[in-house]
């Protein structure tokens, strides 16, 4: 019996989700340190730098093109820090 394998698309979510995985193990693992600014110290197998406005890494797979964990990690990090909107329902 023949497996399917996934098309192209499919393989890049689940390799982002892969990722993403990761990324949110590295911010309970308390590995990410803010610099300053828009830059972050994320602690993988050694540390690397990401830079949220250029949105860059210095780590081998963000070099290869992936989203990279590293820089995931900075982004929800970042993405904690911002106070929630909060909707509130007016009626008249």
């Amino acid at each position: 019996m023949k497996t399917k394998t996934l098309p192209k698309r499919l393989e890049a979510v689940e390799a982002f989700l892969s990722r993403l995985e990761k990324a949110k193990a590295l911010l309970r693992e308390g590995r990410v340190e803010p610099l300053g600014g828009s830059l972050y110290l994320v602690q993988g197998s050694r540390p690397y730098l990401v830079d949220l406005e250029e949105a860059s890494c210095t780590c081998p797979d963000w070099g290869r093109g992936h989203a990279c964990k590293h820089l995931v990690a900075a982004y929800l990090h970042e993405k904690e820090k911002k106070p929630k909107e909060r909707r509130v329902e007016v009626r008249v």
